[in-house]
């Protein structure tokens, strides 16, 4: 109901040839009289149809008072078989009113309902709109029903594949993460949000690397991220530092590539890093020890030296 409106009171009368709103408030430009506008049965009969769901109105005894042109498809009926029955003896079939709309119907004050309803192989999503007069009682009640069946096979089957892939990537040696356009986490392994000190993946959603344990590095980390959302060109092998729980810093190597949607536009990043502190520290015992070597081969070089400097043809010089 828009701003500033007064209450509209939907009024069908017993022979549905005319239905009458009650006069609003006139909105600017607008005088009062052009409100008080009735609507024809053939005009309400062609809104009513308009309507591509099945709809339908009952009273509050939850008998059929109006049924478009799709719910009557859906029932496989025509609308003169069905006026004054019961809903749930035509469509949608059950032993009774569906629980939020009874609730609806018997509810004191404003209100409708939203569930969702089976029938055979078909899902529905169920809305209800209740009228009701001046003093909150219930008058009759609008339905739509909302053929969802598709919508809900392909959220199994979205959640299907993020299960499996979930699966996947706990079995990788690696910490992997996934981030939306923003840089704020989306998802990641368990590996991953350990490292940053959390006890699960679901706790990843929608943080972000301000709020981690490595938050002193996040603006270079961000930074990367757009990098390679913007350039749509993966970084690859590239060595990093990262904090960890314990106060501690590792050695990393870090591939970021871009994550794109079924229009190959670029939604967020997929990173992927394992722990090469050990590797490093190999790397930085080898360059030590060769460093070592190296004065050692110096050292052993200039005593050769100085012990030639004390002989002459082989004969010790006398001091």
């Amino acid at each position: 109901m828009c701003g500033g409106h007064n209450r509209r009171i939907i009024r069908v009368s017993p022979t549905r040839e005319v239905i009458k709103l009650k006069t609003v408030k006139p909105q600017r430009g607008y005088t009062a009289q052009t409100w008080k506008m009735p609507i024809s049965a053939e005009l309400w009969r062609h809104i009513f149809d308009a309507i591509k769901d099945p709809a339908f109105l009952h009273d509050t005894q939850f008998r059929l008072l109006l049924a478009n042109a799709a719910y009557c498809r859906e029932a496989g009926v025509t609308e003169e078989e069905v006026l004054g029955k019961p809903y749930w003896e035509v469509f949608p079939p059950g032993a009774g009113p569906l629980p939020g709309c009874k609730d609806a119907i018997d509810r004191i004050g404003p209100g409708g309902s939203l569930e969702e309803v089976r029938v055979g192989e078909k899902l529905f999503l169920s809305r209800s709109y209740t009228a009701r007069d001046e003093q909150d009682k219930s008058l009759c009640a609008l339905h739509i029903l909302s053929d969802i069946t598709a919508q809900k096979h392909s959220e199994a089957a979205r959640r299907k594949l993020k299960d499996l892939l979930q699966a996947l990537v706990e079995y990788v040696p690696a910490r992997i993460f996934w981030k939306d356009r923003n840089s704020h986490y989306l998802g990641g392994n368990t590996e991953f949000a350990h490292d940053a000190g959390l006890a699960s993946p679901d706790q990843l959603s929608g943080k972000n690397d301000f709020e981690m344990v490595w938050k002193d590095r996040a603006e270079s980390y961000i930074a990367d991220d757009l990098a390679v959302m913007e350039s749509g060109t993966p970084k690859l092998d590239y060595e990093e530092q990262a904090a960890r729980t314990d106060g501690s810093t590792v050695w990393v190597c870090t591939s970021k590539v871009p994550l794109r949607d079924e229009s190959s536009q670029i939604i967020g990043i997929l990173g992927i890093y394992h722990d090469i502190t050990e590797r490093k520290r190999a790397e930085q015992a080898l360059r030590d020890s060769e460093e070592r070597y190296r004065l050692l081969f110096e050292n052993m070089l200039e005593g050769y030296a100085h012990c030639k400097m004390l002989f002459e043809h082989d004969t010790p010089l006398d001091f």
